[in-house]
C-alpha cells in the first residue's frame, strides 16, 4: 500500500508540473482545477467515462456529487485555451520539421453514440434500419511525431443541424486553421488527406498559406 501511495503521489506531482508548465496558459483557477482533476481521473481510470473518472479521484464527497461536478464542467466550461495549448505543445515539442499533418473526416454511428456523455447539444439525426445511416460527424487534424506516434492538433465533433453549420468543407477548414495557428511558417508543412477530399476547394484553401509555392 505504501508503494502504491508513493506512486500515486509521484504521478500527481509530475502531472501537476506538466500542466503548469505547458497547458495552463490562459486558464482561470477553476479551469485549472477541473483540468487537473479530469486528467488525473482519465490517467488513473484509463476510461473516457465520467463515472470511472469520478471513482478514480477517490474524493470524500459522494460519488454522484463528483460525477455531477465533472459533467457540469465538461458541458459548460470553455476549454478552448487548453486545446490551443495542446496543439502548440504538440507542434513545438513533439513534431519534427518539416511538419507532417493529416486531416480526416469521419463519423460516430448511432450504436456507439450512447456511450458518449455530455453530447446533449449534438443532434443525432440517424435512423434505425439498414443500411445504417451516419451519426455524429468528426473532423480530426493530427501531426506525426518523431517517435512514430500521432499528436492531436484539432478535433471537432459537430452536427449538420447545429447553429452555424455551413458545410463539411468549412468544418475541415476550421480544423486546419486551428492546427496552423501554431506553425510559424505554414509553407513548411505537408498536409495529407483521407479519401474523399477530392474537391478543388482544398488546394485553393491551402494555397493561401504558400504550400504550393509562389
Amino acid at each position: 500500500m505504501s508503494y502504491f501511495s508513493n506512486a500515486a503521489r509521484d504521478l500527481k506531482r509530475a502531472l501537476s508540473e506538466f500542466l503548469e508548465n505547458h497547458m495552463f496558459e490562459g486558464l482561470s483557477i477553476p479551469q485549472r482545477k477541473f483540468v487537473a482533476d479530469a486528467c488525473y481521473g482519465l490517467l488513473k481510470s484509463g476510461s473516457p467515462l465520467v463515472s470511472e473518472q469520478a471513482r478514480a479521484l477517490c474524493e470524500d464527497a459522494k460519488l454522484i456529487t463528483v460525477e455531477k461536478r465533472l459533467c457540469l464542467n465538461y458541458s459548460s466550461m470553455d476549454l478552448s485555451p487548453l486545446a490551443s495549448s495542446i496543439a502548440r505543445f504538440s507542434i513545438t515539442e513533439l513534431m519534427d520539421f518539416p511538419y507532417q499533418i493529416d486531416v480526416d473526416e469521419s463519423d460516430v454511428v448511432k450504436p456507439y453514440g450512447f456511450a458518449f456523455e455530455g453530447l446533449g447539444l449534438v443532434h443525432d439525426g440517424s435512423r434505425e434500419g439498414r443500411p445504417r445511416e451516419k451519426g455524429y460527424h468528426v473532423t480530426g487534424v493530427v501531426g506525426y511525431c518523431r517517435n512514430g506516434t500521432v499528436a492531436p492538433l484539432s478535433l471537432s465533433l459537430y452536427s449538420t443541424s447545429q447553429d452555424g453549420y455551413e458545410s463539411l468543407s468549412r468544418e475541415t477548414e476550421k480544423g486546419i486553421l486551428k492546427a496552423f495557428a501554431h506553425i510559424p511558417d505554414k509553407s513548411f508543412a505537408t498536409v495529407t488527406f483521407d479519401r474523399g477530399y477530392d474537391s478543388s476547394e482544398y488546394p485553393n484553401f491551402l494555397g493561401m498559406f504558400g504550400l504550393f509555392g509562389p
